[in-house]
Formats: structure tokens, sequence, C-alpha cells
């Protein structure tokens, strides 16, 4: 039987904000995905979003592992430290004017009562000379139905004008 993706929840940016949340996300499906397309507002050409479920900001409840590559040269690293979970770097304010990264987030089994892993597909151009791909994969500790998903900047910038976010439900 094929998926079916059904949206849930829809946002665009008219004006900058701190935070990207879905909140009441209902049960009923089996699997969450979330879309982004965002930029953030800091003197920077990147910045490090996060991941909040259920609002824990709780560093120690989020293990992370990511791979970076730019065309030439591959990193990896742990996510490890942050107030919530690490998902990867998103273009900053002075990255190349209008450019904003793609984000695709998949959490499966989010109502279940174990613990949630959850894996980003990242695509980002910050400036003409810089450009990744990001993958990771992401566990979080807790074991509640996850009914609320907060995105946030790590270094406190907020979400430009014109960032959009789309949550969908999988059957």
């Amino acid at each position: 039987m094929p998926l079916q993706l059904y949206k849930i929840s829809s946002t665009e940016l008219t004006a900058s904000a701190s935070t990207v949340t879905f909140s009441n996300i209902p049960s009923g499906y089996t699997d969450l995905k979330v879309v982004i397309s965002s930029r953030a507002t800091g003197s920077r050409d990147t910045d490090a979003m996060l991941i909040r479920f259920n609002s824990d900001s709780t560093a120690g409840n989020y293990s992370i592992k990511w791979l970076r590559g730019n065309g030439s040269a591959v990193t990896t690293g742990d996510g490890v430290g942050y107030a919530g979970g690490y998902v990867g770097e998103f273009n900053g304010g002075t990255s190349t004017a209008n450019t904003f990264t793609s984000q695709e987030a998949h959490i499966p089994n989010y109502t279940n009562g174990n613990q949630k892993s959850f894996s980003v597909d990242i695509t980002q151009e910050a400036n003409q000379t810089l450009a990744y791909a990001h993958i990771l994969a992401g566990l979080w500790s807790g074991t509640a139905a996850i009914t609320t998903i907060t995105f946030v900047d790590h270094n406190s910038n907020n979400f430009a004008i014109g960032s959009t976010a789309t949550l969908y439900g999988i059957l």
C-alpha cells in the first residue's frame, strides 16, 4: 500500500520569529514529516537549528549523529551539548540574499511509548562559494507521544520573514 501524506499544519512567516512551533499534533498517523524552508536573521552565514519535542530543551535527552559534505570534503559530528536536538545548519542573515535552506525531517512512530528516532535531510546554499548537503539521525529519549514540535535557532537569532514550515501526517 502506498504511503499517503496529509497536511496537518503550515506556516509562512510574515514577521521574524524566535521559534517555529507545531502544537496539538493529532494522533492517528504512523509517522510525521516536516518540510522547512528557512533562513535566520543573525549576522552569520549559517546558524545551527534545534528541534525540541514536547518543549524538552534538555541537551542530554537528544542523541545526534550527522554527516555534512560540500562537494570536496566531508565532516561528521555528534551534535552533543545543544539545548534540544541539533538538526543541522541553515542560512544566516549574511548568506546570499533571498536564499533559504531546505530541510525535511522524518519522525516515525511518534505516538508509541518508546524513545523517538528522527532523521533530517538538508540542502543549504549560504553564499556563492558555500553549499552543503547534510544528513543526520537522532534519538529523543522521551517516551510520551509527540504533541508539540518546536524549531529554534541555537544562536538565539530569529527565523527570517518568508521562512515556511509544513507538518504532514503519514499513513
